[in-house]
């Protein structure tokens, strides 16, 4: 099946501005950080044709924790790689 997202009827897009993400050293900066704040506002709206709502927190929430997981993901490989 083939979903198609569309923006939070009613909502701005959400977007990102201050501190960027940082783990164990590694920067994620504002412009990476914001793809991963449109692929979080992305679902939710493809969320939304079910009916679900979702506020601005807990998208920049989803958001933070894809970073952070593809951050860390990241620095495990490296791990892999560099032996």
């Amino acid at each position: 099946m083939f979903y198609i997202g569309f923006p939070l009827l009613g909502k701005d897009v959400v977007s990102y501005k201050g501190k960027a993400v940082e783990l164990n050293g590694k920067v994620i900066k504002d412009s990476e950080f914001q793809a991963f704040l449109d692929r979080a506002t992305q679902q939710a709206s493809q969320y939304a044709q079910y009916g679900m709502q979702f506020s601005d927190a807990q998208i920049r929430d989803t958001a933070l924790k894809m970073a952070v997981n593809d951050l860390a993901f990241k620095q495990e490989m490296e791990k892999v790689s560099d032996k």
